[in-house]
């Protein structure tokens, strides 16, 4: 087995998290991934989904805004806490 270096394992986390290239899933794809996204102030879950999502802007989030209290973004977290 090999063992990978810090940097390899920082890589891995941030390819994981779509930090190194953004994707063009969609907005619970990438929560589902992520498992969470926390943001306690409005602009806060923008930036976060708009440096991991490819071509995500502001109104999308007004737009999308409900989908963070639904039942299928909650579902999301619930099915990773069993």
């Amino acid at each position: 087995m090999t063992t990978l270096s810090l940097r390899a394992l920082n890589r891995a986390l941030m390819d994981r998290q779509f930090l190194l290239a953004r994707t063009d899933r969609t907005v619970l794809e990438v929560i589902g991934r992520l498992v969470a996204l926390q943001a306690q102030e409005p602009n806060w879950a923008y930036v976060g989904l708009w440096s991991r999502i490819h071509g995500f802007t502001q109104p999308q989030l007004r737009r999308r805004s409900g989908c963070c209290r639904s039942w299928e973004a909650r579902r999301c977290t619930a099915a990773r806490q069993r």
